[in-house]
């Protein structure tokens, strides 16, 4: 368990992807629309202590992210939209 903050507003939806048994990519996604590309890192002088540093921010997104999948090398995210008639 940890936790890392940089977003302004709450998240959404969280994805990852494992690099090695060392490293991983997390990907965030908040209220506001913005993605934050995480490199994690198993710190090397601790059996347990992971280390998180934002590697870049994407706000192509107008709204809130309600869902992200990553596969094949590509991550897709969407937005859910309820129509009342």
């Amino acid at each position: 368990m940890g936790s890392i903050s940089s977003h302004t507003r709450p998240v959404e939806c969280v994805q990852g992807k494992i690099i090695s048994k060392t490293s991983a990519i997390l990907y965030t996604g908040d209220t506001m629309g913005v993605i934050k590309v995480w490199q994690i890192s198993k710190d090397s002088g601790s059996g347990s202590r992971w280390n998180a540093s934002l590697e870049r921010e994407l706000d192509y997104h107008r709204t809130r992210i309600n869902d992200m999948i990553y596969s094949d090398g590509q991550l897709w995210t969407g937005m859910y939209a309820l129509v009342v008639k």
